[in-house]
């Protein structure tokens, strides 16, 4: 399970808002797969392992 904590606005393509987002799960598991409107550099950080991963532009959180 996650929870986003956080937006930004970055941009608009084609008719969708693209946002920045910062989401927060328990584990590795619970990451999720990155919606399409995810903009690069959205952050994903997991609390129990002390984790904090980014999403790239190849769409996998690194």
């Amino acid at each position: 399970m996650y929870e986003i904590i956080d937006t930004e606005f970055v941009r608009v393509a084609k008719n969708t808002s693209i946002v920045r987002v910062v989401i927060l799960c328990d584990t590795s598991s619970d990451i999720p797969k990155p919606l399409s409107q995810w903009s690069v550099g959205s952050i994903c950080r997991v609390a129990n392992e002390n984790k904090t991963v980014i999403l790239n532009n190849a769409r996998e959180w690194v």
